[in-house]
């Protein structure tokens, strides 16, 4: 995947974006943004990068940072939007400072597998 190549002069590898990873979920979370009066995070979605996967172990998460990790306790900083009917499995975007930075997905395993590929190359 040249997304995954190192850059020039021992760059840090370009993460892939959500639109070609899993272009399904970037279309449907844009659109169902859009629904939810939320235009300026759905103009987020063509340009978020999956920058790590979710650590915690469980074999039904497939979560991802769009963002560096954050300190402790920033999800108090933020909300969160709920996709819990809308989509396959549980999706839950969370929002810090208008930006998201952080897309939980449980029990999607098409998510999850891609997330885990993705990362298992170098995020």
């Amino acid at each position: 995947m040249a997304a995954m190549e190192p850059g020039r002069h021992g760059e840090a590898p370009e993460r892939p974006r959500l639109t070609e990873l899993l272009p399904e979920l970037a279309e449907r979370l844009e659109g169902l943004l859009r629904e939810r009066g939320e235009p300026q995070l759905a103009e987020q979605v063509k340009s978020l990068r999956i920058v790590g996967a979710c650590r915690c172990g469980h074999d039904f998460c497939g979560s991802f940072y769009t963002a560096p990790r954050p300190i402790r306790r920033w999800f108090r900083r933020g909300r969160q939007i709920e996709f819990l009917t809308e989509l396959p499995g549980e999706v839950i975007l969370d929002v810090v400072g208008g930006e998201i930075v952080y897309v939980e997905v449980l029990h999607w395993d098409e998510t999850r597998d891609a997330v885990a590929r993705a990362c298992a190359g170098g995020l």
